[in-house]
């Protein structure tokens, strides 16, 4: 049975940056997926389901300073975290 989206949110909101500690479970495919994706500089991206951002930043580091990645998530606080690590990277609005 399929959990309502606002369930999928709260989880998510409640989770926050402990979803980083899955990064060594979820590592290699996740860099597999970005081989496979390939992106290139100058590229744009649009990452559904952002997380922290931690792929959010590969993509962009993959792109150049002008490819741009789009992200999006459910969770406001994703959003939140991943928004951080941009403006840590130098690279909000990009």
């Amino acid at each position: 049975m399929p959990l309502a989206p606002d369930r999928v949110r709260e989880a998510y909101d409640r989770m926050g940056n402990a979803l980083d500690r899955m990064e060594r479970f979820e590592s290699r495919a996740k860099s597999l997926g970005l081989e496979w994706l390939a992106p290139k500089p100058g590229e744009s991206v649009v990452e559904l389901g952002v997380g922290t951002g931690r792929t959010t930043v590969r993509l962009r580091d993959a792109g150049g300073p002008t490819g741009h990645v789009h992200g999006f998530d459910l969770s406001p606080k994703m959003l939140e975290i991943t928004r951080g690590r941009a403006r840590e990277g130098g690279f909000e609005g990009r």
